[in-house]
């Protein structure tokens, strides 16, 4: 008896209706014909509904290997904006109930791991392509210039505080090979020193920090160019700043860091992109 008959056959007093083998029975009540679900009143709950949400790479493989089975999944994020700001978007989802071949599943008990930059890159992220006055840099530059893998710590920070410009221009000839004519431009060249009498720098074009990008991964050198802008008139002050080069191909070398460690260490498969329900 289906369903619809046994909803058919009800008389006056409450009505439990026999389910599949392992699902929890629903009862009707006979005076407006509500639908009530039992499970509730159960001992068990017939299936996992929960997300959890971890911040450890670490935990998340634990406890992914703690209830997956060999239908689970995982879905790892495409890229890592989610890292700036500490979001903490999901950097990767496993799926424990994922479907099965010609059966369905539900989806609806996850394990996600939040994208968590660590303390050292998220400094980093904070100062890119970012300018300012010399001291504040100074004072930003501190705080990082530990991770430092191609300078002295002590060189960065005297750099900083006090770096000089110069500048000088003049007017050069440029030859057009295509069209013959002559072009004529102000060639404006900067120079940096920095240093005091006693002790000269080298100010360098670029600079190599070891830091981990992501909380649990090995640390890796991420190269920055080192930015400066003479003042625009008197009374202004030199301002500095970093540009992280190749960031993208940094945080894509990271993503795929990830990917790797959670196949390995779960025996489940991982694909770029995101888990949503269906309506």
């Amino acid at each position: 008896m289906d369903l619809i008959e046994q909803l058919t056959a009800l008389v006056q007093k409450p009505t439990e209706l026999k389910r599949e083998e392992g699902q929890t029975p629903l009862a009707v009540i006979p005076d407006n014909m509500t639908l009530v679900d039992l499970e509730k009143h159960d001992a068990n709950p017939s299936r996992i509904r929960q997300s959890v949400s971890l911040t450890s790479i670490g935990k998340f493989v634990q406890l992914v290997n703690r209830f997956s089975n060999e239908h689970s999944i995982v879905f790892i994020a495409p890229d890592l904006k989610s890292l700036g700001g500490g979001a903490g978007k999901p950097l990767a989802t496993a799926v424990i109930d994922y479907h099965r071949t010609g059966s369905p599943e539900w989806g609806s008990n996850r394990i996600s791991l939040e994208a968590r930059a660590s303390l050292a890159y998220q400094k980093l992220m904070e100062l890119d392509g970012k300018l300012m006055d010399q001291p504040d840099f100074a004072k930003s530059l501190e705080e990082i210039a530990r991770f430092s893998h191609t300078h002295a710590q002590a060189d960065l920070l005297e750099i900083a505080q006090t770096m000089r410009l110069t500048s000088k221009g003049e007017f050069k000839n440029y030859d057009d090979e295509v069209s013959g004519s002559v072009d004529i431009r102000y060639d404006l060249q900067v120079q940096a020193s920095a240093g005091t009498t006693e002790r000269k720098l080298s100010v360098p074009t670029e600079i190599g920090f070891s830091v981990s990008l992501i909380e649990g991964l090995p640390a890796v050198v991420v190269p920055v160019k080192l930015l400066y802008r003479t003042p625009a008139g008197p009374g202004q002050k030199v301002q500095m700043g970093i540009k992280i080069i190749d960031r993208t191909w940094i945080e894509e070398a990271a993503i795929a860091g990830v990917t790797e460690r959670i196949e390995t260490e779960t025996n489940l498969e991982a694909y770029p992109g995101t888990f949503k329900l269906g309506e």
